[in-house]
């Protein structure tokens, strides 16, 4: 279960009406990476929230996952970003600003494939039909994403960016 604050019951209503709206393909990738991803992170102190903590009234996009946790006068975010066209697709955006005004950004980056890549998106290459890409194929995707989930928080915590991590410089 995933632990929820500033909304963050909100956003999963949210959530869930947009998933169901989807097609299969979006819907169970989607479901999937609610189901595998957010645990861990809620395990390492994240929450989900509705808003953004630097301005409550940015309200975190139905098609979006965000986590927050706080460290002292810092947090870190981890936004999971579904493409709002409905393919089943995804982006993984972090970082890390401060608390305080005027937040700034200390460091973001992007989870990716290959080291090379600015962004990458998960899920159903924009090239391939739609019934080559099965419950299976987003299975393993996720799976991936999962176990690429450490780079992401050793990065939050140390700046470190290792080989799947695509660093932003602030």
């Amino acid at each position: 279960m995933c632990v929820e604050m500033n909304g963050g019951s909100k956003h999963k209503q949210r959530f869930d009406r947009w998933v169901r709206r989807q097609n299969k393909s979006t819907r169970f990738l989607a479901e999937l990476v609610e189901e595998r991803l957010l645990p861990p992170l809620s395990q390492e102190g994240f929450v989900r929230v509705n808003a953004d903590l630097t301005d409550p009234s940015w309200k975190v996009d139905p098609y979006q996952l965000t986590m927050e946790r706080v460290r002292g006068e810092e947090y870190d975010f981890i936004i999971i970003i579904f493409l709002n066209s409905g393919a089943p697709r995804f982006q993984v955006f972090f970082g890390t600003r401060g608390t305080l005004p005027p937040h700034n950004w200390l460091k973001s980056g992007y989870l990716v494939s290959r080291s090379k890549e600015f962004i990458h998106f998960w899920g159903k290459p924009w090239w391939r039909p739609y019934f080559t890409w099965t419950e299976n194929s987003a299975t393993k995707t996720v799976s991936k994403v999962e176990s690429m989930l450490t780079q992401v928080l050793d990065f939050l915590r140390t700046g470190e960016a290792g080989m799947n991590i695509s660093k932003r410089e602030m």
